[in-house]
């Protein structure tokens, strides 16, 4: 996965406060509902698959941190 976010499609215009977050909440949305649907990224074009795999990302790093936080428990 790149970590450049530059590459991300804007979901608000530059230069407003709170864009990268915007975008990544864009991004765990798709991922969800694709996942929800049961849908791959290969069913989509290359600019939304990238945005739903970045997505993806998000989702499993919340739940590896999760699971962190159970077992501390």
């Amino acid at each position: 996965m790149r970590h450049d976010f530059d590459a991300i499609p804007d979901a608000v215009p530059r230069g407003e406060t709170g864009s990268i977050l915007a975008r990544i909440h864009r991004d765990i949305g798709l991922a969800a509902v694709a996942r929800g649907l049961g849908l791959t990224t290969g069913e989509f074009a290359p600019d939304l698959a990238w945005s739903i795999a970045r997505g993806e990302a998000f989702l499993a790093s919340l739940v590896r941190a999760n699971a962190k936080v159970d077992l501390a428990a």
